[in-house]
């Protein structure tokens, strides 16, 4: 059983390795669309520990932790992001060449 896992993870990382070299020089690209704007999104720091607050504020944004009103979902993979992190790699991939976010 064990030579079998062995050789099913050596696959596995045959495989990841195959796809890094075929993907090197390639951009990565992530898109992400919004009905809303950046400043017609309302955010708290805490974990909203009222009632109301929790109805409001039901979506975390599983990078900067925050709570959000609104938030965004990755096309792909429905993973949330909020819009100041959205912002954030924006800029970040204003600046280095290989991340492109639209």
């Amino acid at each position: 059983m064990k030579i079998q896992e062995d050789e099913a993870f050596a696959r596995q990382l045959e495989m990841m390795e195959r796809q890094e070299e075929e993907s090197e020089g390639e951009i990565n690209i992530i898109n992400i669309d919004s009905k809303f704007k950046s400043h017609e999104v309302k955010h708290i720091d805490n974990y909203p520990e009222e009632e109301v607050d929790q109805i409001t504020y039901k979506f975390n944004c599983p990078v900067c932790l925050r709570y959000f009103d609104k938030i965004l979902a990755g096309k792909c993979c429905g993973n949330y992001l909020c819009h100041l992190c959205t912002d954030d790699f924006i800029k970040m991939g204003e600046k280095n060449k290989h991340f492109k976010m639209r």
